[in-house]
């Protein structure tokens, strides 16, 4: 049930659609004509046979005359005209005397000389009507054809007056005959002529449908050849319609826009049309758009950031560059998805369609592409052509496309050279690699380390930030160790920062920590309630130190002590107070006595004891050892002799040592060692009794009277000498006063004393018990609230403590509360900074800058160890490979190019001459050597379609040329692609749709959609130009598509060079989704948007409805734009079509008075001027756009809100169109201001957007906050920022307005608003791209494209090479700056012609200037005149003696003297410009030289040749008549116009009223010949002539393109390419089809001429030789088949007969043994196998010479054929023996003697010449594929059983889905 129901909405839904294309009813013009007072125009004083013979027979171009009742003045201005036509006559007959040679002459005899009357239509208005319909027609006929793809101008020959009951209209009329015509403009006067466009001449089809309701068949119209055949048509009409009273043919012919596309569209939709097995309603891409099956359409397809991930290079064919965003498309498309692509202005919807129509060309798929808009299928075939693969692609535009060009495209195609092999695989992989690296890099940027930051990069920026704070601090970064920083969560790190930032409020209100009283204090929790114990225990400890203080002061007033600080000092002090009361009275003297004081003193007198000491002990032993004697005696050398070994025999020493011996009191010493110690310890005695001795004054200064010499007592003065020592400390350590001196001399009370230190010990035991006791309460830790045990503690700090314990009570609470945070900070990752905190050695402010700088520090450090792309970064290395990545992407995309174009000729068809008739390539081989009678191309199509789509992969057509060339049963394409989907209809798109099988629709819904504007401008001319638009849109094909398909968005923005120019589209519509690039000269005159205000121009409401100041101003701006910038292409867009008229009139005025401007001539990119409306401008962009209003302040200064369409739903879109077209530049002329446009809340979409874009254009900055700069939080580039600006750089920040921000940018010192340099970081918008090329070669290329000059500032060459990346940054900035000066001093400003401004001007500013423009081009005779003083000179050239000699001559042309001939540059291509006077040319001078020519394709630049260099040796005659002087030098002349003629284009043939010239010198007698009337489009003598052959040697000829309708209106016509029609080709007649829609019946009536030709071979090719490979003895059958030279089967191998076995002609093979004949059946198969049986049975009896083949021999032979087979020596399958390998050529031609017998031959063979013949001819009819495949094999009549057993082959092919039966009947390969 779901099918059926499915089916019949889309049958519904079809036929709706097919309705809205008929218009049978009587509003259609074309039933019902109805002329128009604007644009009709009736030819009166013609028959309509007339005007066919000199149209279409003679082909002539043609003039129009106004009425013969001419208003006051007209006369003498026409006499003048046509006395100077006459003198021009004169003066080319006498030229072409001389310059045509004789045997070059026309055969004049044989051709009807015409009038010159011949040469006009005449009509009913007067001149100044006929300008101003001329005018409109032109305009409107060219916008029409360019805009909606199809041609509308005809010439209607007779018109069918009939009847219709039902309808009201009485005697409608409707145009019979329509001859497609076009309008042009010649030269400097600009006058209007017509002609044929050489397109098919037929009946109006939609009369004839209508007709069909009457039970009338309108006679089909065939093309006669005669005029006379104009007359027998219309008999043949009236016969028709004979029989219907008050029906009459009316002989009237009139000129004016019909449209009869509808019609063709209708028909082509009609169910009939299709096959039955193909309806429209069944077909898949049909039921997919209007019953999709996922009506969520949710299929994200490819995604573009997978683009690296998924593609390699080899995989894709990209002819030119592509974002992401795009290749998504095509990635989608190749996967066979069909899609939408939403495409906003500047998308690069165009480059995108190329790129998949590559990329599907890759991989063998067929396209067609599809737009209503010429424009769009121009610039997609242009980007093709760029790229080399424009000679696959087939452009069959409307009418336009020529059926002989068509041909000759596809023979240019097939015929193309072979293409240089390519072999890229090393780029590809190179590339590769190179983008893998770099996306490695980019990862390891952009990939997070640890948990807490999105990037690396994110790192960078915190380290820079951190290391500025630190060093503007003059403070060095301390250093903490974390633990596992890249664990750390985001809560964990929050937690920790947190508790930092509450430490850095809270401490300081606590002064330093460890000053803060409670400091060492853990209480834990205090509430107010623990206050009052707290106070009271601090209060006893206050009075317990009290009590200690009164206790100490006693003691020390007892003792003499200082006051005590520390408890340790307490102690000391008992001590010293002890130590005083234990000694003796001294005296004072004594005591104050300043010899202890140094520690030198103290030594010495330690000294002085210890060698007192020494001697009393030395003085004991001596005392009992020697005796005093001893004294006297010198023992002396007692040591010398001693040590002698001979020392007893010494009488010396005996001597000696019995005097020592003598002085010992007791036993001598027997070794001399112990006396010679005696004698030792003597000696110090004596030396201390002699230090002693003179040391006496020291021990009385030390000791006084203690001191008694060699007497003292050394204890007593050990101990005076230990009690002044510490005496002499505690008064060093002031622990004593100066008080003691006298207290100790007198004596101490030592009771009194005690009494005193045990009341202190006391006091200090209480007080330590009291303080204790606080200090448990509140938590007290004394050695870190101190530092030092309680000893140590000073007394005055405890003081203080204590003090401020009990009057700080209440600040406990506070303090408790800080040690909470201080917990959770130690318990955080921030604990390791906890202790600097409280020791200040880190200001709390500095907390959290050093907690994020250490985490960071130890991040990159891990970083860097694990990511190898980041420790091995190496500036220079990385921009190399950047640099060798840009050149290698580049390079591919140009191998991509060659590969699409190597692949494409490899599969292309290769067409054999040999082909059948029937088949593709015999059809399509017959039409390339027709000359005349061609199939009509839906024919074609039909008939060889398949094959063409071979050799063309890709259409480019419009919907309607769809239908009127594509027949439904053929063609049929892969991929179908729309452009400007939103302008499509879906009745219009339907066509297209079925003709594929996948659909890409692109187009952009918020730009304009269907309208029916130009349906209404046609059916109803009488209507107001405002009313044209409907007040609702209609639907497109896009919006119903995106219902039923994915859609992608194109975001990366390339029109814009200025980003004002799309920002208020992309804020107002796109919601800041494009990504658009800023500019470099955000100032700059020439580029962006402004705003011209024209305050005296008015809005002429409800009259004109034009803007007459506002258009003047206008005109102006385009020439002065075109004088200052001639290679920057200009468009103009209004918002309502009457200021669209009014500017083409005043601009037309302003080229009457401008003579030396051209206003169609081209730039590089073939981009002409325009003026359009709103309505027509979608798909046109333009360096400038002028923007005319129109609307505003009318003569009454009211300013009404009524904007015609903006005003109406969708105006928005509109607008969004128009204000998008420029890329450098839009101005906008008004005549009123933003601030005067006061809307309300509900006023329309469409104005309130465009007061936002007024307000603007005024001032510059976007009035919504969108539009502000978000300060985007990058710490990175604030430190390159900083750094800049610390070095006396000015840096901006974030340049751009959406999408796209450029990071910094330096602005150039002298031209503000414009930048030097701008600097890019690898931050988050570059290394989140994870596309290599988007990231690393496009943005940039964008970049410096509009200008910018990049400079990368690498962030991790900034972290590892920190000087040297500042110091190349630096170097950077005031290098661009500097050479920013630089060029400043050397521009140059250019000097602008002066614009003549019309008198008509002067006038009322509103006046209607119809009639100043009817006026305006019409000059005086006398300035039509040539002046021939002024141009010529005979000095050099001419012989003044043979003046007399020739007849006298008309006028010539003469230099331009007036400013617009002075514009014109002196070199090569102005010559002309000086070499003519265009302004004084008659009108009907038509050979008059014009600055923009139009050669050949090849032919790129003007004409400059030697010719326009005649002026050189010419000087002014002193009378007109000067002719006989060119006679005189005709040599001279023939010389110069030689070396011009082999620039000459060819010209279409066609016949009128002027000159041929002649270089050979003629009598005055001869005639004159008539050549060809030279085509209005032509610059030049010699284009406009090509009859003549101004070289010496015979040369072929260019063709001429057709015309290009696209050139602007204005203009000599430059553009015009006509196509090659010779009319010396002999025609014959061809009465097929017109190209037009034809009904199911489409017969070729076409013959069969050229079988057999050498025109038939494409390649030349040679008959193959094949040599046999069994044995010598067998040889070739040299008899052949008598056969046409170049037939498919002469390509063939013969059959290879085996003519010898080994048998021998012995007539019995009886007594031939088995192994014999066994090799002689082996070899007869290895030979001829596939062999049938019978003629094996045949070859060994003739090789056996076997008079009659019994049954028995039979039987023996294949016997023996079967042992054979069992040993593997054969194989045997049914009744074909076949050799055990397989045959080298399984395919063989019989031929001569051979016997032909189809049941002979076996089905392998057979379908291998089927396929040999499909391979050679393609799709070939069933009937002509059996013939062929006979005709392969050798057999030459195909009798019933060869056609049967051939057909049941080729239909199990069919079966077996091998073969199939396309739409046209046809057989091939599936």
């Amino acid at each position: 049930m779901g099918p059926s129901i499915l089916m019949v909405d889309v049958v519904k839904e079809l036929e709706a659609l097919r309705q809205n294309l008929l218009d049978l009813s009587l509003r259609n013009n074309l039933l019902n004509y109805r002329p128009s007072q604007r644009r009709t125009l009736l030819i009166t004083g013609r028959k309509p046979e007339k005007v066919y013979e000199l149209f279409v027979l003679q082909e002539k171009s043609m003039r129009f005359r106004a009425n013969a009742r001419l208003k006051k003045g007209e006369k003498v201005e026409n006499e003048a005209e046509d006395e100077a036509s006459e003198k021009e006559s004169r003066f080319l007959k006498t030229i072409g005397k001389i310059l045509v040679p004789e045997e070059n002459k026309l055969q004049k005899e044989n051709k009807p000389q015409s009038s010159r009357s011949d040469l006009f239509l005449k009509t009913p208005e007067d001149s100044e009507t006929l300008d101003k319909k001329l005018f409109y027609v032109f305009n409107q006929a060219n916008s029409i054809f360019e805009e909606q793809g199809y041609p509308v101008l005809y010439l209607a020959l007779g018109l069918l007056q009939w009847n219709d009951s039902r309808s009201s209209v009485k005697s409608p009329k409707a145009p019979l005959l329509l001859i497609p015509v076009e309008l042009k403009r010649i030269g400097k006067a600009r006058n209007f002529s017509i002609q044929w466009t050489g397109d098919e001449i037929f009946t109006s089809i939609t009369l004839q449908a209508k007709m069909k309701e009457f039970g009338i068949q309108l006679p089909e119209f065939e093309m006669p050849e005669e005029a006379a055949g104009i007359e027998e048509y219309f008999r043949a009409v009236s016969r028709a319609i004979h029989e219907n009273k008050d029906w009459k043919l009316l002989p009237e012919i009139c000129l004016d826009l019909f449209n009869f596309r509808k019609f063709v569209m209708y028909k082509d939709l009609d169910s009939a049309t299709w096959p039955e097995d193909m309806s429209p309603a069944d077909h898949p891409l049909i039921r997919k758009v209007f019953n999709p099956e996922d009506p969520q359409c949710e299929a994200s397809g490819f995604l573009e950031g997978e683009v690296d991930l998924k593609l390699s290079a080899k995989d894709t064919y990209q002819i030119m560059d592509a974002d992401s965003s795009q290749i998504a498309v095509i990635e989608d498309v190749k996967a066979g998805k069909n899609l939408v692509v939403e495409g906003p202005p500047g998308t690069g919807k165009s480059q995108t369609i190329a790129n998949t129509i590559a990329e599907l060309m890759a991989q063998g798929k067929s396209v067609l592409f599809v737009s209503e808009k010429m424009a769009a299928l121009q610039v997609v075939k242009s980007r093709l052509d760029s790229a080399g693969l424009g000679e696959l692609c087939l452009e069959i535009h409307s009418n336009q496309t020529r059926k002989k060009a068509v041909l000759e495209e596809l023979e240019k195609t097939l015929n193309r050279e072979a293409p240089s092999p390519i072999r890229p695989e090393r780029d590809l992989n190179e590339l590769e690699k190179l983008k893998h690296e770099l996306n490695e890099y980019t990862l390891s940027l952009g990939e997070p380390v640890g948990k807490l930051y999105p990037s690396l990069y994110t790192l960078y920026g915190i380290r820079e930030k951190t290391r500025a704070y630190f060093e503007s601090k003059g403070l060095k970064m301390p250093i903490y160790k974390f633990q596992e920083p890249e664990t750390w969560e985001p809560e964990t790190w929050a937690n920790a920062e947190a508790v930092l930032e509450k430490l850095g409020q809270v401490l300081p209100f606590l002064e330093p920590v460890r000053k803060n009283p409670w400091y060492g204090c853990e209480p834990g929790l205090i509430l107010p309630a623990d206050l009052d114990e707290i106070e009271s225990l601090t209060g006893e400890c206050a009075a317990a130190f009290e009590a200690l203080e009164t206790a100490i002061k006693p003691l020390n007033d007892l003792s003499a002590t200082s006051k005590p600080g520390t408890f340790k000092g307490i102690t000391t002090v008992i001590d010293a107070a002890r130590f005083v009361g234990n000694s003796k009275p001294l005296p004072e003297k004594m005591l104050q006595s300043s010899e202890w004081e140094s520690e030198t003193s103290r030594a010495e007198a330690d000294v002085l004891v210890s060698k007192l000491r020494q001697y009393i002990e030395l003085k004991t032993f001596v005392d009992k050892t020697f005796h005093p004697a001893i004294f006297e005696l010198d023992s002396s050398k007692f040591e010398e002799l001693s040590g002698n070994l001979l020392k007893l025999l010494n009488p010396k020493y005996r001597k000696l040592k019995k005097e020592i011996s003598a002085c010992y009191l007791s036993g001598v010493p027997f070794r001399d060692s112990k006396i010679l110690l005696d004698l030792a310890s003597l000696s110090e005695f004596k030396a201390h009794r002699l230090e002693l001795e003179s040391s006496d004054a020291k021990g009385k200064k030390y000791f006084g009277d203690y001191w008694k010499g060699f007497e003292s007592e050394p204890i007593l003065l050990e101990e005076y000498s230990q009690w002044i020592i510490l005496f002499r400390k505690y008064l060093e350590e002031d622990i004593l006063t100066e008080r003691s001196f006298k207290l100790i001399g007198a004596g101490i009370d030592s009771v009194a004393l005690e009494s005193a230190v045990s009341k202190v010990l006391t006091a200090k035991q209480e007080f330590l018990e009291s303080f204790k006791k606080v200090g448990t309460r509140i938590g007290t830790d004394f050695g870190k609230m101190f530092g030092n045990g309680l000893e140590a503690i000073k007394l005055s700090a405890l003081k203080s403590r204590v003090t401020r314990w009990k009057n700080e009570t209440s600040s406990l609470v506070f303090w408790s509360q800080y040690l909470g945070y201080r917990q959770i900070c130690l318990e955080s990752r921030a604990a390791p900074m906890m202790e600097d905190l409280e020791s200040g050695k880190i200001a709390v402010c500095d907390a959290i800058p050093a907690f994020e700088g250490n985490y960071v520090e130890i991040l990159l450090n891990r970083a860097f160890r694990e990511r190898p792309a980041l420790s091995t970064f190496i500036r220079e290395l990385h921009e190399n490979k950047l640099g060798k990545f840009r050149e290698l992407d580049k390079k591919v995309l140009l191998e991509n190019q060659k590969r699409i174009i190597c692949s494409s000729y490899d599969n292309a068809p290769k067409l054999t001459s040999g082909a059948s008739r029937a088949s593709e390539a015999g059809i399509l081989l017959n039409e390339f050597n027709r000359k005349r009678g061609h199939m009509p191309i839906r024919t074609l199509m039909k008939k060889a379609g398949g094959l063409i789509q071979k050799i063309k992969p890709c259409f480019l057509m419009s919907p309607l040329s769809i239908a009127q060339y594509l027949d439904p049963r053929s063609t049929r394409f892969d991929v179908i692609i729309f452009d400007e989907a939103s302008q499509v209809r879906p009745e219009d798109a339907v066509g297209a749709l079925l003709r594929g099988k996948q659909v890409v629709v692109m187009g952009d819904s918020k730009q304009l959609p269907p309208t029916d504007f130009f349906d209404t401008v046609l059916d109803s001319p009488e209507s107001e130009p405002d009313d044209y638009i409907t007040a609702g849109d209609i639907e497109s094909i896009l919006n119903v598509c995106k219902r039923s398909f994915p859609v992608k968005i194109l975001r990366w923005h390339y029109r814009s060079r200025h980003e004002s120019l799309i920002a208020i589209s992309n804020q107002e519509f796109y919601d800041n989704r494009l990504y658009v690039y800023p500019s470099p000269m955000q100032n700059d005159g020439n580029l962006g948007l402004k705003f011209m205000h024209l305050p005296d121009a008015v809005y002429d409401r409800g009259k004109s409805g034009a803007n007459r100041i506002e258009a003047r101003a206008v005109a102006k701006a385009v020439f002065e734009h075109f004088s200052r910038h001639p290679d920057k292409s200009l468009g103009v867009g209004t918002f309502n079509v009457k200021q669209q008229e009014a500017i083409l009139e005043e601009i037309e005025i302003l080229l009457k008075a401008n003579p030396g401007f051209d206003l169609n001539l081209e730039n590089e990119r073939g981009e002409h001027f325009f003026v359009k409306n709103l309505e027509t401008i979608q798909g046109d962009e333009r360096d400038v756009i002028l923007l005319s209003v129109g609307f505003g302040f009318d003569g009454s200064r009211k300013l009404s809100l009524n904007f015609g369409p903006l005003n109406r739903e969708g105006g928005e879109r509109r607008l969004n169109v128009l204000i998008t077209r420029a890329r450098e530049k839009c101005v906008v002329f008004a005549n009123f201001t933003s601030k005067d446009l006061h809307l309300e809340e509900n006023s329309a979409f469409g104005l309130r957007a465009l007061k936002v874009f007024l307000e603007f254009a005024e001032s510059g900055r976007l009035p919504s906050p969108a539009y502000s700069k978000e300060t985007l939080n990058s710490s990175f580039e604030d430190a390159v920022s900083k750094f800049l600006e610390e070095n006396g750089c000015e840096v901006h920040r974030q340049i751009g307005c959406a999408g796209y921000r450029l990071d910094l940018a330096v602005p150039d010192p002298i031209y503000p608003g414009r930048y030097v340099l701008g600097i890019e970081c690898d931050g988050a918008s570059y290394y989140s791209l994870p596309v290599a090329r988007d990231r690393d070669r496009l943005r940039q290329q964008v970049l410096e494209g509009l200008g910018w000059k990049i400079y990368r500032v690498w962030s991790t060459d900034w972290y590892l090479h920190p000087k040297e990346s500042r110091e190349k940054l630096l170097e950077a900035v005031k290098g661009a700056i500097k050479l920013a000066k630089a060029q400043e001093k050397s521009e140059i400003k250019l000097n602008v012609p002066i614009i003549n401004e019309p008198s008509a001007w002067a006038g009322p500013k509103n006046r209607n200037p119809e009639r100043e423009l009817s006026s305006a081009g019409k000059l005086s005779s006398a300035e039509k005149l040539f002046s021939a003083e002024k141009l010529f000179s005979a000095e050099k050239l001419f012989s003044a003696e043979k003046l007399s000699d020739f007849p006298e001559a008309p006028g010539l042309p003469a230099f331009s003297t007036s400013p617009a001939g002075n514009m014109a540059s002196k070199n090569d291509e102005g010559l002309e410009t000086l070499f003519y006077d265009r302004t004084s040319l008659s009108e009907t001078f038509e050979a008059e030289v014009l600055t923009e020519t139009s050669f050949g394709a090849e032919v790129k630049e003007p004409y400059s040749g030697d010719f326009f260099k005649l002026e050189e040796g010419l000087t002014p005659s002193s009378d007109i008549d000067f002719l006989p002087e060119i006679a005189l030098k005709a040599e001279s002349t023939a010389l110069i116009a030689d070396g011009n003629s082999r620039k000459k284009p060819v010209r279409r043939s066609g016949k009128s009223k002027l000159l041929k010239f002649s270089t050979q010198p003629c009598s005055e007698e001869d005639e004159i010949g008539l050549i060809p009337e030279p085509e209005p489009e032509k610059g030049s003598f010699f284009q406009a002539c090509p009859e003549i052959d101004f070289s010496t040697d015979s040369e072929i000829k260019k063709k001429r393109k057709r015309l290009n309708e696209f050139a602007y209106i204005y203009g000599s016509g430059g553009d015009f390419k006509p196509e090659l029609d010779s009319e010396e080709d002999n025609y014959d007649n061809y009465t097929g089809e017109d190209d037009g829609y034809a009904g199911e019946d489409d017969s070729y009536a076409g013959s069969w001429d050229c079988v057999g030709s050498e025109k038939w071979i494409l390649e030349p090719e040679s008959e193959s030789k094949n040599e046999s490979t069994v044995e010598s003895a067998i040889e070739p059958d040299p008899e052949k088949l008598p056969e046409k030279p170049n037939s498919l089967e002469t390509t063939i191998p013969l059959y290879q007969t085996c003519h010898s076995s080994g048998l021998p002609q012995s007539g019995d093979i009886s007594e031939v043994s088995d192994k014999r004949l066994e090799e002689a059946v082996i070899r007869i198969i290895g030979c001829e196998g596939p062999i049938h049986a019978e003629l094996l049975l045949q070859r060994i009896k003739s090789h056996a010479g076997i008079p009659r083949m019994l049954g028995k021999i039979k039987q023996r032979i294949f016997d023996i054929a079967a042992l054979a087979e069992s040993s593997g020596k054969i194989q045997v399958k049914g009744e074909f023996y076949w050799p055990v390998s397989e045959p080298a050529s399984l395919l063989r031609r019989r031929d001569g003697d051979i016997s032909v017998k189809i049941e002979w031959i076996c089905d392998e063979e057979i379908i291998e010449a089927i396929r040999f013949v499909l391979n050679s001819q393609y799709s070939t009819p069933l009937e002509d594929l059996i013939v062929q495949t006979s005709r392969v094999l050798g057999i030459k009549n195909t009798r019933k059983n060869t056609r049967e057993r051939i057909e049941k082959l080729v239909l199990s092919g069919i079966e077996n889905n091998v073969l199939a039966v396309l739409p046209n009947k046809m057989i091939y390969f599936t």
